[in-house]
């Protein structure tokens, strides 16, 4: 008989403690899965706290076009293959060195400045060349321009490579500060937090820069 009510006694508090076990698990708090409408700093949160593979998905498909079009824009045109290589490195060293944002940093801000040293970097080595665009430049123009005046087609082509090569000529970092302000309508404070400087000194780098494509330009028609 005792036998019995201890096994009963048993089963009893095996029951019960199974009940509250389960009632307080439904209590606590679950971790949802990442939404694609979650700001930044959460899916940042969410990857380093638990290694959330989804988290970093929804922040490579969120930041991936900006950071091509940005390391695009340090690189100069011609070179978006080279553009596509460094992207892929850059969201390879996120999920390395996610690690080492600091709380309350932007995301944006350090994903910005790595993508544009690397592109620096990029333009350092050896292999970085200048492209040759040669008549094949032509067969890639719209039918619009194909059809319109040679002689003007050929003064805009004249002016653009006039303009690239004046450009390239240019002290780093305002080719890649003209690009983005023109080419991507980045205002003056997101190039300042992409290449990690004043607004101020921004603002210098674009008058300057503007100057000197000026005055290139202007020897160049004049000596023409």
């Amino acid at each position: 008989m005792a036998a019995t009510v201890g096994g009963t006694v048993a089963q009893l508090l095996l029951g019960q403690g199974l009940t509250v076990l389960g009632r307080e698990a439904e209590r606590a708090p679950r971790s949802a899965s990442p939404r694609p409408d979650w700001p930044d700093a959460q899916l940042v949160e969410a990857f380093r706290g638990t290694g959330c593979s989804e988290a970093y998905e929804i922040l490579v498909r969120r930041h991936q076009s900006r950071v091509f079009r940005l390391i695009l824009a340090s690189l100069g045109p011609g070179h978006a293959a080279e553009a596509e290589e460094i992207a892929q490195e850059v969201f390879a060293a996120v999920f390395l060195r996610l690690s080492s944002l600091r709380q309350g940093e932007s995301f944006e801000s350090w994903l910005n400045q790595m993508a544009y040293r690397k592109a620096v970097d990029h333009r350092r080595t050896p292999r970085f060349h200048r492209p040759h665009e040669g008549e094949e430049a032509l067969a890639r123009l719209p039918a619009g321009d194909r059809q319109a005046d040679p002689l003007e087609r050929l003064a805009r082509e004249q002016e653009g490579r006039l303009l690239a090569t004046a450009i390239e000529g240019l002290a780093e970092p305002q080719p890649a500060i003209l690009r983005l302000h023109y080419w991507l309508g980045w205002s003056v404070e997101a190039i300042a937090n992409a290449i990690d400087v004043p607004a101020g000194t921004v603002k210098s780098h674009l008058f300057r820069a503007r100057q000197r494509l000026h005055a290139a330009l202007s020897h160049t028609r004049s000596a023409g």
